[in-house]
This record gives structure tokens, C-alpha cells and sequence, in this order.
């Protein structure tokens, strides 16, 4: 069973010029009509929190208790990734379905970082999803993972478990990719602009994600 939209969330926010908090909100693309029903009009920390960072720690925080499950949610990041926002940067920050963390920093319409659930995310100039293999996960034997496929125009890349490499000017490691099971696994990636010297920043920060809690807040 995969958690209903009340459990998730897709905020976006484009960094002004001052220190947070800044003021995020629901995502275009999770926009939808209201029926009445908190499980599907609720999100997490409702339709438009603050985004709080202190350190590498980033807390979410609902503005009030309209369609909000929780007065707030945080979780933890590398301080340098955090350090490397600029005004007018977009940050992105989603909770899926099956609970995965995902975010993206845009700079100039072009993809900075990506880190966690990124196949649910915009990543352009790259398109990522998961695609079907045969390669069993070791503490789950009985869970097929599926690989990670990167592609930036006509370039492809198909990576597994552990593996990094390049594609169309991005560094690209893979923790994981989907899992199957209930709700499933989603798969764990970064991906970094090479022009950028973000490598070390992201890698920490995926570290910092794999496998975290969100840390949650109630009213």
C-alpha cells in the first residue's frame, strides 16, 4: 500500500537574496483540484512552508494547520551543499509515496545537484529513470533492484548498485535503484554538475539521506 497524498509532499522555492526562512510552495505539478478529503488534499507540512536551515539540518515547517499532517518535518544535509546556494537558485524537495527523500538545485534553468528519489523530479538537460535488471540487492535477496538509466540527448548511461561515472557534462553515482516490494524501495542516486566543485557536497549529503528518517513534528 503506498501512502496516500497526506504522507508526501513536492515544494519548490527559489532562493531570494536574504538568509531563510524562506517561503516555499506546492510544486505545479502537485497541484490538483480539492475534494474535500484530507487524504488527498493534505500534504505533509500543508500546501506552503518555510524552509529553515541551520547548519546542514533543513526543517519544513507548516504555516498553519490547513491540509497539514505535521507542524513540521527536518532531515539532515552536508553544511557545504547548503553554503552553495545562491539567490534565484530553485531548490526542490519532494517525499514520495513509498517515503523516499529527493531534492534538485537548479541554477539558470540548468540542473546543479540532484540527490535521493530523482526519477521524481525535473532534471533537465538529463531524463533518468529506473529500468528493469536481475541484480538482487544482498540484504534482500528476495527483491529484484532495478539499474538506474541516465540520458542526455542521444548519450545513455545504465548504471548499477555502486557504480559512478559521467554523462553529458554530470557526475552520476547510484546507491540503489527501485526496489520492489510494499510500497517498494525508491532508488537513491546523485547526480552533480562537473563544472561545479560540488562533488565532495553531494556525496556527503546522499550519505547523510540514505536510508534517514524524516524527523517529524506534531502539532
Amino acid at each position: 500500500m503506498v501512502m496516500p497524498n497526506c504522507g508526501c509532499f513536492d515544494y519548490v522555492v527559489t532562493v531570494p537574496g536574504n538568509s531563510p526562512p524562506w517561503q516555499a510552495q506546492q510544486h505545479p505539478e502537485d497541484v490538483q483540484e480539492l475534494r474535500g478529503d484530507h487524504l488527498f488534499d493534505g500534504r505533509l507540512v500543508g500546501p506552503s512552508p518555510t524552509v529553515e536551515i541551520s547548519g546542514g539540518v533543513v526543517t519544513l515547517r507548516a504555516t498553519g494547520r490547513e491540509r497539514a499532517q505535521l507542524a513540521a518535518v527536518s532531515f539532515e544535509l552536508d553544511t557545504r551543499l547548503m553554503a552553495l546556494l545562491e539567490g534565484s537558485d530553485v531548490l526542490r524537495v519532494i517525499r514520495t509515496p513509498s517515503a523516499g527523500l529527493g531534492l534538485s538545485i537548479t541554477r539558470n534553468n540548468r540542473l546543479l545537484v540532484a540527490i535521493g528519489a530523482i526519477t521524481n523530479l525535473t532534471l533537465h538537460p538529463l531524463s533518468v529513470r529506473n529500468v528493469r535488471g536481475s541484480i538482487a540487492r544482498r540484504s534482500w535477496p528476495s527483491r529484484d533492484e532495478m539499474r538506474v538509466e541516465f540520458r542526455v540527448i542521444d548519450e545513455t548511461r545504465t548504471l548499477s548498485s555502486g557504480d559512478e561515472g559521467t554523462i553529458g557534462g554530470y557526475g552520476v553515482l547510484v546507491w540503489n535503484g527501485w526496489m520492489d516490494g510494499t510500497p517498494g524501495t525508491d532508488e537513491h542516486v546523485a547526480v552533480y554538475f562537473l563544472q561545479e566543485p560540488v562533488r565532495e557536497a553531494v556525496i556527503g549529503s546522499a550519505e547523510l539521506l540514505s536510508g534517514e528518517k524524516l524527523r517529524m513534528i506534531k502539532w
